[in-house]
């Protein structure tokens, strides 16, 4: 992936090459099921959140927001961290201990390194981990 000059036109905002296509930006989309009993922290979760900028090497905007909330079997958290290209975001459910988490930046990022990272800090011995890639026109 690589990054294009910037050019006087409607579009010139649009940054982000991949294979000769232009797009906004990379949006990560990740699924995981029956995590450690750690997502259901919220101080865990907000430095989750630190790391994961970290990580995949975004500026953070101010400090991230996380609450827990919901009725009944939809009890989890739900959380947000800014980022200066976008931003990263997450539900957890409580009693599934599921999360999902996405990931959008006009700045690549590495996958690789997000699902490693996420994979060593929220697996449990029956953890599932599913990736999608979405390019944003």
């Amino acid at each position: 992936m690589t990054m294009r000059n910037k050019e006087n036109s409607a579009e010139s905002y649009k940054e982000l090459v991949i294979n000769d296509t232009i797009y906004y930006g990379m949006h990560a989309l990740i699924s995981m099921q029956n995590c450690s009993e750690d997502i259901t922290s919220i101080e865990f979760m907000k430095t989750l959140l630190v790391e994961i900028v970290e990580k995949i090497n975004m500026t953070a905007f101010k400090e991230p927001m996380v609450f827990r909330f919901g009725e009944g079997n939809q009890v989890g958290l739900s959380g947000v961290q800014l980022i200066e290209t976008s931003l990263i975001s997450f539900h957890t459910n409580d009693m599934k201990r599921d999360l999902y988490l996405d990931v959008f930046s006009c700045k690549s990022f590495s996958t690789d390194d997000l699902e490693q990272y996420l994979s060593s800090r929220l697996s449990d011995s029956d953890t599932r981990f599913e990736l999608t890639v979405v390019l944003r026109k």
